[in-house]
């Protein structure tokens, strides 16, 4: 007499249509969400877990970021926190790379996640135990804020005595950095007032005397310029122009009255 056997596999599939097991029977929940995005380059990972734990087994050899090929990325400090049987994964700022995929590997050979009754999780992965079915995509990386074009121009030269100095930036700034007087420098101890405006991202710098003839000028915009989000400027901006020769020619007289 045959026997007809029916198996039935619990599969979850993501948005991204790929297959997905099912969390291990002992874990509630682990954020950041499967397929998350824009996540910090110095993520906290949690795991809650339904049951209670050995934490002496929930160490950073235990549970760690991996990269694509579940290769451990170092760095990471891991707590166990008896009361609500929650893990946490933190890494510092900058320890991932940005616009990068890594995947968060629990219970891997030689370092089993145990309940404290000592049996090991069911991770489900080849082993029958390690886990690493979620990931999470870290944020793209945030440019500094850069000088698109400035008036003067570099090195321009027969530029009026009575000029501001225009400066046009790629981003939003952050005007208190840029209207620093210590970020906004004109050599010669030239002072001035310096204004922004947000909607055309232009700083100007207005001379509180006039310029002297036939002189170059230095302007110097810092590091300590911020964007909008808080990206400083990679490095110090640093442009010349001259001013116009003294005019010699001599005064004539072109009417008498009376």
């Amino acid at each position: 007499m045959w026997r007809i056997i029916t198996f039935v596999a619990l599969i979850i599939v993501t948005t991204a249509g790929q297959a997905l097991a099912a969390l291990p029977a002992e874990i509630t929940s682990i954020t950041p969400a499967l397929g998350a995005v824009g996540i910090s380059t110095g993520p906290t990972v949690t795991v809650v877990f339904n049951t209670s734990m050995s934490s002496s087994t929930i160490t950073d050899h235990s549970f760690y970021l991996g990269d694509t090929s579940y290769n451990k990325i170092s760095g990471g400090t891991v707590t166990y926190t008896t009361s609500s049987r929650t893990a946490t994964l933190t890494y510092p700022a900058g320890t991932l790379a940005n616009n990068t995929q890594y995947y968060i590997v629990l219970s891997p050979s030689g370092s089993r996640i145990k309940k404290s009754n000592g049996d090991e999780i069911n991770g489900g992965g080849n082993d029958g135990h390690r886990y690493v079915e979620y990931y999470f995509t870290t944020v793209a990386a945030v440019l500094a804020p850069t000088v698109v074009s400035t008036l003067p121009a570099a090195n321009a030269t027969g530029v009026a005595r009575t000029t501001t100095i225009d400066v046009i930036f790629s981003d939003p700034l952050t005007s208190a950095t840029v209207t620093d007087p210590a970020n906004f420098t004109v050599s010669g101890g030239v002072t001035g007032s310096i204004a922004y405006v947000d909607a055309t991202k232009t700083a100007t710098f207005t001379p509180s005397a006039t310029l002297a003839f036939n002189t170059s000028y230095t302007v110097t915009l810092t590091t300590g310029i911020q964007n909008a989000t808080g990206q400083n400027m990679a490095a110090n901006y640093v442009f010349s122009f001259t001013t116009l020769l003294t005019d010699t020619t001599p005064p004539t007289v072109s009417s008498v009255t009376p």
